[in-house]
Formats: structure tokens, sequence, C-alpha cells
């Protein structure tokens, strides 16, 4: 069955290694004959959170107006949510963290039936580096009610283009190749 798929890039760098793993996801899901629809974090205006709780006292509507609003209406139109961010200082990247915390919004809001995905890269030859950062996207996408499809990570990727021989460019393409 055809998934609509968004895949939120918070990498600031363009043709970076993170963006070069989600390419590789998105060729995956392509070549499977999904719809798939990629934004740049970095290009867009979204703001952090401001804490009102305006969006709970109004079902989920942030108050607000910022390209956040775009987002909210293409993630209610997504099967699948892929958040593909670098790892920063042992957590998302500021671009994600940004999306991530309007998310709070989506508490109000019923988006019945999303799934997830996580795919990061980061420079470090040290596998537990990222074991904050897994944990807190399966918080997210518990908290959210989403079903994780997994996680795709690619250590050791510091330097623009570390990646494009790296075996996570591999299981970035079967995922979305194989996605039910």
């Amino acid at each position: 069955m055809k998934k609509n798929i968004l895949v939120l890039i918070g990498s600031p760098r363009k043709g970076g290694n993170t963006d070069t793993l989600a390419n590789a996801f998105i060729a995956g899901a392509l070549k499977d004959g999904h719809e798939v629809e990629k934004i740049t974090l970095q290009n867009h205006n979204i703001n952090g959170c401001l804490g009102y709780d305006y969006c709970m006292r109004n079902h989920g509507e942030c108050i607000q107006k910022d390209d956040m609003q775009m987002i909210y209406d293409k993630l209610s139109k997504s099967d699948i949510i892929v958040l593909a961010t670098p790892l920063y200082f042992f957590g998302f990247s500021s671009q994600m963290k940004k999306v991530i915390d309007r998310f709070y919004a989506l508490l109000s809001r019923s988006l019945p039936n999303k799934q997830s995905i996580l795919l990061t890269a980061y420079g470090s030859q040290d596998s537990h580096e990222i074991d904050g950062l897994i944990a807190q996207y399966k918080m997210i996408a518990s908290a959210l009610n989403w079903t994780n499809l997994g996680v795709v990570s690619a250590k050791g990727v510091l330097k623009k283009g570390d990646i494009l021989n790296h075996p996570s460019i591999s299981d970035a393409m079967k995922l979305g190749e194989n996605l039910l």
C-alpha cells in the first residue's frame, strides 16, 4: 500500500551526511512507489515553543503563526514521519529540536495511525553517544502514539561525504524499500 511520507531534515548542512542518509531512505521509498516530501528545516521560519499552553486550551492550535503551521498540515496528511538529524552535543540539532518542542500541540490533536523513523549521523566512533537521542526519539513517538518503524544511525561520519560508503546508506535504502 502506497504511503505518504514526510521527511524532516534537521541538519543545517545541505548535502551533508544527514541529508545523504535521508536521500538514501527516500530513494528506497520512491523505488517502492511511496510518495515522499522532504522539508529542510533550516530553510523555514520556525520559532521555539513559547510555553503558553494555548494549544492545550484550543484543540492543538498553536498561537504562533510561523512555518510550523505548514508542517502541522503536512504531518496530518502523512502516514510516516521521518526525523533526520545529526547528533549535536548528544541530542537533536536545534533546527529539529524547535519542531519537536512544537509537537507538544499535537497532544491535543488526533493523528491516528502515524508511523515514524529516525535517521541520524554523528562523528564519534562511540556507539553509546547516540543512546540519549534514540531514547528521546522513542519517548516522543510513544507520547504521540506513533509506531516506530526503525532507527538508522551512522557513526564515525564527521566530515561531509564520510557517509558515502558507510553501511548505513544501504540500511536506510532498505528501510525505505520495505515499508508496509
